[in-house]
């Protein structure tokens, strides 16, 4: 797979990090940028030889460019176990004072 480069424009700084703690080093935490290479998405791996599992952190901003970047992206990862962060997208069905329809968190 070839390296994707979705970088905005002069804003090269990351919006995500991820700290695995040294305890973890064992599970071979891998940096996923050839996945996907955006500065709101931060794609890891942990595990051993073929059994590996992608974690997602996340921010997504005003323009919910993250949200759409994965809804066209991570059909392609079937390893995805988990994904947080802030996704900047209210909806009334885990927030009582969100919208009642909001397209990007549908």
């Amino acid at each position: 797979m070839c390296k994707l480069d979705l970088r905005n424009e002069g804003a090269d700084n990351p919006q995500v990090a991820v700290y695995v703690h040294k305890h973890l080093k064992g599970l071979r935490p891998g940096y996923r940028w050839d996945l996907i290479d955006h500065r709101n998405i931060l794609v890891f791996s942990l595990g051993w030889g073929e059994d590996l599992k992608l974690l997602v952190n996340i921010y997504s901003d005003e323009q919910h460019m993250a949200i759409r970047l994965l809804y066209e992206r991570t059909m392609d990862w079937p390893n995805l176990f988990f994904m947080g962060g802030d996704f900047n997208c209210r909806h009334r069905s885990w927030d009582p004072r969100g919208p009642v329809t909001n397209v990007h968190a549908d």
